[in-house]
């Protein structure tokens, strides 16, 4: 199933014949005097005393600039990167794979040594893990003032990238070739709006091995019924290329431990951590879940996207979900929760339809909900100390967020809802009444006479019932700054009287 565009390297004649004569080049310049003390590197017998003169060798900047002459590709770990030379531009290009689990401070070291930086990776997927203390981060956010985009607990390299540059480039890798359709189709639907090419054409199996767990008190969020059902199903199965992924580390030692009981040697269990970058023919998901389950861990669970989508999206052939079913539904707080639309989907082998994430990543389309969501997104760290008096939600039909609309207004907008509606509580009020309506525009809203008759007719309702209507473009949807500068008006002639628009419409709300 590999796409028509895509050709092996060993099948290209001229590829494989430049490699050849370039390695032969390599080989001749090693033996150049400027290269002595490099070629006696290489041909140190003991690797550990080898590997420990490269390191001395690459710390000086010259030794760097001869040792990329001969080997222009180098391979090496963001903190690896350190020991390329002092921290300048080496190299024209740096190639981070898996960005999205990079965090901020060691992924400079790499930057700063090259020209050009390509960023590969997926924010849907594993985020970066960190030993920062989140009251500790907490606190030196409010210290030095960090805005949201550079919380380092929060974000990889990759989605500040996405956050603070509006200007580079974006590539959306569309083709998939690793699941079956079954298994793609959930991810896909899932979490990429639908807009994965599935290259794969063989069905991929679905299966749900449903347990009844029991709590064990002297080892919390694992379960024996599932560890076991696991084993056996390996075993009846005659499954090979075997992953197994779980939430857990109690659950992935408990599981261990009953394949070793069960004389399987060659398959090991352990978090999602494990098989990030990984595929196996059969994935084997452990859930880990009963009715004794703690909320905050449940919670913490359901909505988990980076595990669910890592997981099912390792198998290439086979899904099989392991679960307590009656569990799942009882303790789901959210009925559209990741989690549950796993196990119901697998449960139904794929029959039902997948509703989108809330995180659903997108796209290069125009005014998409992931647009809308990143903007939502900005915006929120503003109103965290000031839900008491704000009300901010997305998607709002406009005859709900206007509840006073005439008859003769509501024919002319019909159903049309608002983007984001931002909504104020007046002293001594008890209800919110709408102040300011943001509207997310995209490309489409550029020459089409009937988005911009719709445009124009919500400017009108919006200017008759005091509301403040403002336009933000795709393209703005994350410069925080610009945002926040929107949210100010001139009371007066001076800087001195400039106050927030939100307190603004506090005061004309309650007038």
């Amino acid at each position: 199933y590999v796409a028509n565009n895509v050709v092996s390297s060993e099948d290209s004649f001229k590829f494989m014949n430049y490699l050849y004569y370039s390695s032969i080049e390599t080989l001749r310049s090693i033996e150049n005097k400027t290269y002595k003390e490099l070629r006696d590197i290489i041909l140190t017998e003991d690797v550990d005393e080898a590997g420990r003169l490269l390191v001395k060798y690459l710390k000086e900047d010259e030794n760097v600039r001869r040792f990329i002459g001969l080997f222009p590709f180098v391979v090496v770990t963001n903190l690896s990167a350190s020991k390329l030379g002092s921290p300048k531009q080496h190299f024209d290009l740096c190639i981070m794979d898996e960005s999205g689990q990079c965090n901020m401070a060691t992924s400079l070291i790499p930057i700063v040594r090259a020209t050009d930086l390509l960023l590969v990776g997926d924010t849907n997927q594993l985020q970066p893990v960190t030993v920062l203390e989140k009251e500790l981060n907490e606190k030196l956010i409010r210290k030095y003032a960090v805005s949201p985009q550079y919380n380092y607990i929060n974000n990889s390299i990759l989605k500040v990238m996405q956050l603070k540059d509006n200007n580079s480039k974006r590539i959306f890798l569309r083709y998939h070739y690793r699941c079956g359709q079954k298994i793609a189709d959930f991810a896909n639907n899932r979490f990429y709006d639908g807009k994965l090419i599935l290259k794969n054409n063989l069905p991929g199996e679905l299966r749900y091995i449903d347990v009844k767990n029991v709590y064990d008190a002297n080892n919390r969020n694992a379960y024996v019924a599932e560890a076991r059902a696991i084993a056996k199903t390996i075993i009846e199965g005659k499954y090979t290329d075997v992953g197994i992924v779980t939430p857990f580390v109690n659950q992935a030692r408990l599981i261990n431990r009953a394949l070793r009981k069960y004389g399987i040697t060659d398959v090991t269990a352990g978090t999602v951590h494990s098989l990030q970058g990984a595929e196996r023919s059969t994935i084997i998901m452990s859930s880990a879940i009963s009715l004794r389950t703690a909320k905050k861990t449940m919670k913490w669970l359901e909505n988990n996207h980076e595990l669910i989508n890592v997981g099912i999206t390792r198998a290439k052939n086979t899904f099989i979900f392991v679960g307590d079913k009656l569990a799942i539904d009882a303790l789901s707080q959210d009925n559209t929760s990741d989690l549950k639309s796993l196990s119901d989907y697998v449960h139904s082998n794929g029959e039902i339809k997948v509703i989108p994430s809330d995180v659903t990543i997108i796209t290069d389309f125009s005014n998409d909900s992931r647009a809308e969501k990143d903007f939502f997104e900005t915006i929120s760290p503003y109103f965290q100390s000031r839900y008491n008096k704000y009300d901010v939600t997305r998607n709002v039909p406009v005859k709900e967020a206007i509840k006073a609309i005439s008859e003769e207004d509501l024919s002319l907008i019909g159903n049309k809802e608002f983007d984001v509606l931002i909504r104020v509580k007046p002293p001594l009020s008890r209800t919110f009444k709408p102040i300011i309506v943001f509207e997310i525009d995209g490309g489409e809203h550029v020459g089409q006479s009937k988005v911009a008759k719709r445009d124009r007719e919500k400017e009108l309702v919006c200017k008759k019932y005091g509301i403040k209507l403002i336009r933000i473009s795709n393209n703005k949807v994350k410069d925080y700054e610009l945002i926040i500068s929107m949210f100010e008006v001139l009371c007066g002639e001076t800087e001195d009287l400039k106050i927030s628009l939100f307190d603004y419409g506090l005061e004309s709300a309650d007038n």
